[in-house]
């Protein structure tokens, strides 16, 4: 594993000045290095400085668009191997990723061990595509944490996998659960049209007006993308529970 170094080592160059910082920095080289040594899943087939420069792009593009706050609790529904964890940790949050592929827990419990504010969770969760073996079925998943205590949560490229819309209403009724009064949300979809509806989890592509009735419950602050049937080109979301 890559060592962490002082407050003075050389850190990514969106991140806060190191009088803001906690006291440990771990250093792009180093983090390269700790990703190079996994081949579990979220990381086949990508290359570590995809892997980690993709994640800053997202952590501070979402957070200039007030996704997340200084102070906030994230909660990362299938964090993987801790991609977006790795910016978060030169940031005051508190952060639970959830994941149910048991060796990317693992391997995310020793690559941050250096900070308790960042907290990982298996879950023996059902899925086709990342744990066919799964003994929780996803329509009954429950979100490790209590009602009313999440200020974010991010749902990575998570409804592009899921297959049916039940699955994907149980994740979101759960994120009503958890959410505080004006938490919000940021995910992405694969819609209809632009692309073929299809409940494959490889690639779940939903009618457009069956998404937008599954977020009535939640205001829709932003979104910007999906116009094509490109193979990454996702409908992306910022949602507010009211």
């Amino acid at each position: 594993m890559g060592g962490c170094s002082p407050g003075g080592a050389a850190a990514h160059p969106g991140s806060p000045p190191p009088s803001s910082m906690g006291p440990l920095i771990r250093s792009r080289e180093e983090w390269l290095q700790l990703l190079a040594t996994t081949t579990e899943w979220h990381l086949q087939g990508e290359k570590p400085e995809v892997h980690y420069d993709s994640a800053f792009e997202i952590i501070e593009r979402s957070g200039a668009a007030g996704l997340w706050r200084e102070g906030d609790t994230i909660l990362d529904i299938g964090c993987g191997n801790g991609r977006l964890a790795i910016p978060l940790t030169t940031r005051d949050v508190r952060y639970i990723g959830v994941e149910p592929i048991a060796a990317c827990v693992e391997f995310c419990r020793r690559a941050f061990a250096p900070w308790p504010n960042l907290r990982f969770v298996h879950l023996d969760l059902k899925s086709e595509r990342y744990n066919p073996d799964g003994t929780i079925n996803p329509l009954e998943f429950v979100f490790p944490v209590e009602d009313r205590s999440v200020d974010t949560i991010l749902f990575a490229s998570v409804f592009t996998h899921l297959g049916t819309l039940e699955v994907c209403k149980r994740y979101l009724d759960e994120s009503l659960r958890v959410l505080k009064p004006g938490g919000r949300i940021g995910c992405s979809w694969f819609r209809s049209p632009p692309n073929t509806v299809c409940s494959d989890t490889s690639r779940t592509v939903f009618l457009e007006s069956d998404i937008i009735n599954l977020l009535k419950p939640f205001r829709v602050l932003h979104t910007e993308g999906g116009l094509t049937d490109g193979c990454h080109d996702q409908w992306v979301m910022m949602l507010q529970k009211p």
